[in-house]
């Protein structure tokens, strides 16, 4: 039995050492604001757009420690992903398919966790990705560490998705009246993920919808929660007519163009309980009023109260 035992164990440790070597990626935004960590846009395609990429080492399995002079990293880039612990560093050529290459220079680090910034555009550039790809791609990315002989001592593995395709923009938009504010709908498109919804004043729709209203000129606009179907934009004008429009965001960031529709909204008082009383020449009396009407409700309670006692 414990023959056996070892065997297993012996021949498991070669696929603990594997599963443990892969090490962790994550991607988030950078400084020029990339819309979603792990996905690369159109415009973040073609722009240099900032990607904060921070990983943790996961040494070879004959690796004990990271040496005391350290280790220097180097970021690859590659159209299939890895599965040992050697990153594809370049295209071999030949019936080979693997399309590979560094990104950024070579980086010298003390640690096993380390985190850098690079640009978007370097990533699809590399393993020669056209940013006019319709289909969402991976792309695969290894960060290989090598001791100061320049022998792979550990790696990293993460992935980012080249995603260029925006969904078609909402449709069935819809704006209802409130104070100082209109309830906005619409109807989610395919690939819709959230959505971003504007509101501008339009002086006199009868005439262009370009002129805008001098009570208010500002652009209102906000983005929705996912998957949302409707917004309550707040901050408006009473009487103030709005045009409104919508435009779908893929969850890669692709932004649709403006619903087709010109929907108008006009956002208008609505007086509660309160409100309408005094505007119908109520007013307040406190708790316990003065005069006549005081101490008959008073009166009244307490004729409710004794009922209530005889009853019991």
């Amino acid at each position: 039995m414990k023959r056996a035992l070892l065997l297993l164990a012996a021949l498991a440790a070669p696929a603990l050492a594997h599963a443990q070597a892969s090490g962790t990626m994550t991607f988030t935004e950078g400084t020029n604001d990339m819309v979603r960590g792990r996905y690369i846009t159109a415009a973040e395609c073609t722009t240099a757009t900032d990607v904060q990429l921070a990983w943790t080492i996961a040494l070879n399995s004959d690796v004990k420690e990271l040496p005391a002079a350290g280790a220097t990293y180097q970021v690859y880039a590659s159209n299939e992903e890895v599965t040992d612990t050697t990153c594809h560093t370049s295209t071999p050529g030949g019936t080979s398919t693997i399309v590979a290459g560094p990104v950024g220079d070579p980086l010298p680090a003390s640690t096993l966790t380390v985190t850098e910034t690079y640009s978007t555009n370097s990533f699809p550039s590399r393993i020669s990705l056209s940013c006019s790809t319709a289909t969402d791609t991976f792309i695969y990315v290894c960060v290989q560490a090598r001791n100061s002989s320049g022998s792979a001592i550990g790696v990293a593995k993460g992935s980012l998705i080249l995603s260029i395709t925006p969904p078609g923009p909402p449709t069935g938009v819809g704006a209802g009246a409130d104070e100082q504010a209109l309830r906005i709908s619409w109807a989610e498109p395919s690939k819709g993920y959230d959505y971003r919804v504007t509101a501008i004043s339009v002086l006199d729709p009868a005439v262009d919808l370009t002129t805008r209203d001098p009570r208010d000129a500002t652009l209102h606009q906000a983005t929705t929660a996912a998957h949302a179907t409707s917004y309550r934009m707040t901050g408006l004008v009473n009487d103030v007519t709005y045009l409104v429009k919508v435009y779908a965001r893929s969850e890669a960031g692709n932004e649709s163009g403006p619903s087709a529709e010109d929907v108008l909204g006009t956002p208008v008082p609505v007086n509660d309980f309160w409100e309408q009383y005094v505007a119908d020449g109520g007013r307040e009396q406190g708790g316990c009023a003065a005069g006549a009407a005081g101490p008959l409700a008073l009166l009244g309670v307490a004729a409710l109260l004794a009922a209530l006692r005889r009853r019991a």
